[in-house]
């Protein structure tokens, strides 16, 4: 039974005042820099719900995580506010970082490249933490800090690479084999390397960007148990999810290939968008199930 305010019998109390013991509704209660306090006698009041925040910058962290978003949401996340210059400004550096003279074309894909891994890992956990603002890139002067967020990269792709080696060596397959079309246990073998391949490297991308742990980049056990036990039955939905998406992607790319410039351009922002988007879904999936993937990543 809810218990009422005892200033305001008619609302919900949601705070009790460790000064004057009185149950207390939000009109009743002021908020500090770090603390919460009673209007009534200016000590500090704590919410009644068991669990609760203590404070209200913890509480505003609890509205974060616990703020609702849709998989449409999350497709529209790169347009959204100001998150929507982030794209265009990615395309329009490496469409025109093409048209330098020689060598010179190379510097721009080389400068995004350098930060490309840090800059996804960074959305991933702004997202997780319940941001909806595209974050800022990483620093070019850290040049440990992007050398260790490319061995970070490394480390999911080569635990995600191990299932589908597994699977072709298991079906007897070897190179030349595969090329045989009518081998079907290679085209399976195969194809479940690939999907398994997706999945681990989405879930290896969310544990190391929600918790900046290069130690967890190539934990294929724990992307397997989370995987298979830690979003209550969400994972193949968005991995389908992220799959259109880079499928999408790829087929606009390949379909304007051949179109000077724009062909490019749309390349850049077909491919751009797809990063940013999984990167930001990965965040999603991890902030829906935080709790689970906690206990799962970090014991």
């Amino acid at each position: 039974m809810a218990l009422p305010c005892a200033e305001h019998a008619d609302r919900e109390a949601v705070f009790r005042c460790e000064g004057c013991h009185r149950a207390l509704c939000l009109d009743c209660v002021e908020e500090g820099h770090r603390l919460w306090f009673c209007r009534w006698c200016r000590e500090r009041v704590l919410p009644l719900a068991e669990g609760a925040a203590t404070t209200p910058g913890g509480r505003r962290r609890e509205l974060l995580l616990g703020r609702p978003e849709s998989l449409a949401d999350a497709l529209a996340y790169v347009f959204r506010r100001r998150n929507a210059f982030t794209l265009p400004a990615y395309v329009l550096f490496l469409t025109a970082g093409a048209l330098l003279p020689g060598p010179f074309a190379l510097l721009p894909i080389a400068a995004v490249a350098l930060v490309l891994p840090g800059f996804l890992f960074a959305i991933v956990r702004a997202t997780a933490e319940g941001a909806d603002a595209v974050p800022d890139w990483p620093d070019f002067g850290e040049p440990g800090a992007r050398a260790g967020e490319w061995l970070q990269g490394a480390g999911i792709a080569a635990a995600a690479a191990l299932p589908g080696l597994l699977l072709r060596r298991l079906a007897g397959c070897d190179v030349e084999s595969f090329l045989i079309a009518d081998r079907h246990a290679c085209a399976l073998a195969s194809a479940g390397g690939a999907a398994l391949a997706f999945a681990i490297a989405l879930f290896g991308l969310g544990a190391v960007g929600a918790w900046s742990s290069g130690w967890l980049s190539f934990r294929l056990d724990l992307h397997l148990e989370a995987l298979l036990a830690g979003t209550r039955g969400e994972a193949p939905v968005f991995l389908a999810v992220v799959a259109a998406v880079f499928g999408v992607a790829l087929a606009l790319a390949r379909w304007l290939v051949d179109v000077p410039l724009l062909g490019l351009a749309a390349f850049h922002a077909a491919t751009g968008y797809a990063l940013f988007t999984t990167a930001h879904l990965a965040g999603v999936l991890f902030r829906r199930h935080r709790g689970r993937l906690e206990r799962i990543y970090l014991g």
